[in-house]
């Protein structure tokens, strides 16, 4: 099948566009935690009594805040553009290297609000680069 040079501009177009929204998974990433009914800062949380948590731990009581703490060193496949997947269970609001960059709602919530799928670490990733991550999440309440 021969196609016009639209159409071959288009495909290119196309292929391009979803190049960039395909990643490699670098690895998992281990987290520290602890909960807290106070509204706390960044700053205040980083002082708080974090403990190492497994995937799949239960936590979120009603009224519930929940830090979570990473630090992440690139490995050497790590180039370009990173994103970060994170799902701890709530609406968040993720800090890297002490600057907010992104949020994730919860899935109760069902109008868009401060939605972002993708959570850009960095546009140009070398190999040992370092990332302190903190991440604010509200269990949530009910009506």
């Amino acid at each position: 099948m021969d196609f016009s040079p639209e159409w071959k501009d288009r495909i290119k177009l196309w292929l391009n566009a979803l190049t960039q929204d395909f990643y490699t998974p670098l690895g998992e990433i281990g987290f520290e935690f602890f909960p807290s009914f106070c509204r706390l800062s960044p700053e205040e949380a980083l002082k708080g009594p974090f403990k190492p948590v497994r995937e799949g731990f239960m936590w979120g009581r009603e009224w519930e805040y929940g830090w979570f703490k990473s630090k992440i060193i690139l490995p050497a496949n790590a180039r370009g553009i990173i994103v970060l997947s994170l799902d701890t269970g709530g609406e968040s609001t993720i800090f890297a290297n002490g600057k907010a960059f992104g949020t994730r709602r919860a899935e109760s919530v069902s109008y868009e609000h401060h939605r972002i799928q993708d959570n850009f670490l960095t546009e140009s990733a070398q190999e040992n680069d370092e990332f302190e991550i903190l991440v604010e999440t509200y269990a949530g309440h009910y009506f």
